[in-house]
């Protein structure tokens, strides 16, 4: 246990402080109102705009007004699988277009439909973006779902 005179030290060297300098201590800093870093940037990929993210966080968390933490949790949740769910959503046209783009000149419908099958046939990554389009969907429903449930539990507890 600190004696006396080493609180009044570790208080006054306290009082000295200006807060972090370096950059590395500026970004430890940053975190420390953090509760439990699910809103974390860390869903943000690289190149996609943290505002947009806190945007669909703001308009989901004002849609859903979550009361309590479990109910506030589930929200979180389903902001992220909405973002992630845009993100891969963005990937596959990102891939139909560049397949698109590799086709012989005709009308636009018959290119599409070459380069759809050609990513078909030619690689995973149409399976691997339905596959987490799939899971992102079902991870977003489920969140709501539990939210309605826990809900409807709240009112027959009260009722």
């Amino acid at each position: 246990m600190a004696t006396e005179k080493q609180i009044a030290a570790s208080r006054a060297n306290g009082a000295k402080s200006r807060g972090p300098v370096t950059p590395d201590g500026k970004r430890r800093s940053s975190q420390n109102a953090r509760r439990h870093g699910l809103a974390a940037a860390a869903v943000v990929a690289e190149g996609e705009l943290v505002e947009s993210f806190n945007d669909l966080h703001a308009e989901t968390i004002a849609d859903f007004a979550p009361a309590i933490p479990r109910e506030y949790n589930l929200v979180e949740i389903a902001t992220q699988a909405l973002w992630r769910l845009s993100r891969i959503r963005e990937i596959e046209c990102a891939q139909l277009n560049s397949a698109i783009a590799r086709q012989p000149s005709g009308l636009p419908v018959d290119r599409a439909a070459a380069a759809f099958r050609e990513l078909a046939d030619n690689s995973r990554i149409l399976d691997l973006i339905l596959r987490y389009d799939s899971r992102c969907e079902r991870q977003y429903h489920r969140a709501i779902t539990q939210l309605e449930r826990i809900r409807k539990q709240s009112r027959r507890e009260t009722d």
